[in-house]
């Protein structure tokens, strides 16, 4: 197929140098919605055949970018360190930290109190939330039963959720009725989430 060549060969008009090829995974995921959205134009009847069914990325070009693409190395301690040392005094430091522990965004926005337990320095990933449309939270269990888990948490992490804690615990006080409370890690001032 045309189109796909051209991306894969000069498809970048924006981010990057423009006229240079795009991803083989960007282009890859473009292919792959032309095929859907040509399956229901085929369901709909709205064209007999889907063009795009058999169309696939050439092997050589996969194999050629896994040769060239660069290993981004994840941050050491030190690094990680003086990333946080400027934000210590953010009131959001304790989901900030999580983040950078590996959690994906959907984990910390789910993560509940009642699944940090302090003591034992540890916290259980079970469901994830995120917001669909303007303003749609959707909660749900994680991607696979893989994403439910357990993990330690680092010193660093476990300290900045205890003062994470006690500053909510604070922010409800002075909210008195107006604090919402549901239970997550990651709220606003008055516990809307």
């Amino acid at each position: 197929m045309a189109w796909m060549r051209w991306a894969l060969q000069g498809g970048r008009v924006r981010g990057g140098k423009a006229g240079t090829g795009l991803g083989v995974t960007s282009v890859d995921m473009s292919l792959a919605r032309l095929k859907d959205a040509l399956n229901r134009a085929v369901t709909r009847g709205l064209v007999t055949v889907n063009v795009a069914s058999e169309v696939h990325i050439p092997l050589k070009a996969r194999k050629a970018e896994r040769k060239t693409k660069e290993v981004v190395q994840p941050w050491n301690a030190s690094e990680v360190g003086a990333f946080v040392v400027p934000t210590k005094s953010d009131r959001l430091l304790a989901p900030l930290l999580l983040s950078l522990m590996g959690l994906r965004p959907a984990e910390v926005c789910g993560l509940r109190w009642s699944e940090i337990d302090l003591d034992a320095a540890t916290l259980g990933i079970a469901n994830t939330r995120t917001m669909m449309g303007n303003r749609t939270v959707v909660e749900k269990d994680t991607k696979s039963m893989a994403g439910e888990r357990v993990l330690p948490l680092p010193s660093l992490v476990r300290e900045a959720l205890k003062t994470f804690r006690a500053t909510q615990a604070v922010e409800r006080l002075a909210a008195g009725e107006g604090y919402e409370g549901g239970g997550y890690v990651l709220v606003d001032e008055l516990g809307a989430r």
